[in-house]
């Protein structure tokens, strides 16, 4: 097939999307469990209501999208894939990072 590597991407993307749906719910509890919530500093009045929000919930999809693709891009080599991953990754440390500093 010419164009198995789009429907390889295509699987890739449903399978992380479906994981990530079945995960948030858990995810969610445990983040409010540990209250893992960002402290609302300015506009407290308009934000209020955010107050607890988990702020990690990038996380949800990352270890998801990581591993479907893995998975699916296995066949043709992994170049590609772990390049994605690596970048992915990469923005997550830097975001979790940025997180902890304030």
């Amino acid at each position: 097939m010419e164009n198995a590597w789009l429907v390889r991407a295509l699987l890739a993307l449903l399978v992380a999307f479906v994981v990530a749906l079945l995960l948030a719910p858990f995810v969610l509890r445990l983040a409010k469990r540990l209250k893992a919530g960002q402290p609302i500093l300015c506009y407290v009045e308009q934000h209020a209501g955010k107050a607890g929000t988990p702020t990690f919930g990038g996380f949800i999809f990352l270890l998801p999208t990581v591993a479907a693709t893995v998975i699916f891009s296995c066949q043709e080599g992994l170049g590609v894939g772990l390049i994605a991953c690596f970048v992915m990754l990469s923005y997550a440390v830097l975001g979790f990072w940025m997180t902890l500093s304030r």
